[in-house]
């Protein structure tokens, strides 16, 4: 059976385009290597969501992200929780930085403000103000819980007749010329019109198989959850500044729709691999106590490890290929495919189909494969 489009990847990405593929009358295939939706970089997520970004594209796929989500809240429980984002500086070099941020959110019209140190207390009850100068503001950002946000696009996009094929790791294609004509899995050979990478981690190697270099590198970023705990958070607190021990860049934390506490932090130096380290835990626990110390008392119920498919620039990578007339290419979403995704999907979709850039021409060029990744974003 041939199809207009094979997705490859059923994740973060994946799952809204098949959606809104199927949206626009599309004969849709989803191939993923694992047995269910969502079982990637997606499950490996705390399900921030943020228009706060310092680059316009991703500022205008983030809105529409949140204005999907929330959408979706209305339909089926995504555990959609609005706090909004308070990034927190440190010294006054990282507070100018937040106030260019500002100001460029405001052009975009995005709610944000700068807090003075005396003033953030009446954000977070409870914080430290004495290691911060202040922060930034933007409380129209959102959390939500990854799994069932990629269940969801799941589910709607089988509705719409959507096929999927799970435990189908890729293992090559076949190509004539400048087009792909099938794609190959341990199972069998799936034939298509189109086809989409979209598997996160794996887009790089799968690109090679196509003779392809695709700059997604992806590192190891651990998270962790807490029990359940008395209501403390409503804002995701990111700390922009590193450790004094070179162990975290920045750290990230809030507290969930259910009310358990989420956490994560960005490594130093890059590190690779799946499995949990006992390093994580004293980092982050040290670092959120010194921020709120009342929350001394969390539990933490779990941590993991998952891959940050990271650009060079911190964003991510929308196009079509100049090798392969129908071959697309949707990924490096840098960690944030649940708060890109959306949105992103939403116009690549009509993209495909119609071959016609869905964003202004300075911003859909910015998602290029082809660009000079030279300008790596402030708050990526």
């Amino acid at each position: 059976m041939s199809h207009d489009v094979v997705i490859i990847g059923a994740g973060s990405a994946g799952l809204p385009l098949a959606y809104y593929l199927g949206l626009l009358n599309t004969n849709v295939l989803v191939v993923e290597k694992n047995p269910s939706p969502g079982q990637g970089e997606n499950k490996a997520a705390i399900g921030g969501v943020r228009a706060s970004h310092s680059e316009p594209v991703k500022i205008i796929l983030s809105k529409r992200s949140i204005e999907i989500l929330k959408e979706l809240q209305k339909e089926h429980d995504i555990e959609f929780k609005k706090g909004g984002y308070l990034f927190l500086a440190r010294d006054e070099t990282a507070l100018r930085a937040l106030r260019g941020t500002g100001d460029v959110l405001r052009r975009f019209d995005v709610s944000s403000s700068i807090i003075e140190a005396e003033d953030l207390g009446q954000i977070v009850s409870g914080i430290n103000r004495s290691l911060y100068r202040g922060g930034l503001f933007s409380p129209d950002d959102i959390n939500v819980s990854p799994l069932k946000t990629a269940y969801r696009f799941y589910l709607k996009a089988r509705d719409l007749g959507v096929r999927f094929q799970f435990d189908e790791q890729v293992t090559g294609f076949e190509r004539r010329g400048n087009k792909v004509l099938a794609v190959q899995t341990k199972k069998r050979t799936y034939s298509a019109a189109s086809f989409v990478l979209a598997n996160g981690a794996g887009i790089a190697e799968t690109g090679r198989a196509l003779g392809m270099e695709i700059p997604v590198h992806p590192d190891s970023h651990e998270a962790g959850i807490s029990s359940l705990y008395r209501q403390a958070l409503a804002p995701m607190i990111v700390d922009t500044s590193p450790d004094a021990g070179r162990v975290s860049r920045t750290f990230y934390f809030t507290q969930n729709k259910v009310g358990a506490l989420i956490f994560c932090y960005t490594p130093y130096r890059p590190q690779y691999g799946t499995h949990a380290t006992s390093r994580f835990g004293t980092t982050i626990a040290r670092r959120i106590i010194e921020t709120i110390p009342a929350l001394g008392d969390v539990y933490v119920r779990r941590t993991w490890r998952g891959y940050y498919p990271n650009t060079p620039d911190g964003v991510p990578i929308a196009d079509r290929a100049a090798e392969y007339e129908n071959l697309y290419i949707l990924g490096g979403m840098c960690g944030q495919g649940v708060m890109l995704g959306p949105g992103l999907a939403e116009s690549f979709a009509r993209f495909i189909v119609s071959d016609i850039p869905p964003l202004p021409e300075e911003y859909w060029k910015m998602l290029s494969l082809y660009r000079k990744y030279d300008n790596e974003e402030l708050l990526r």
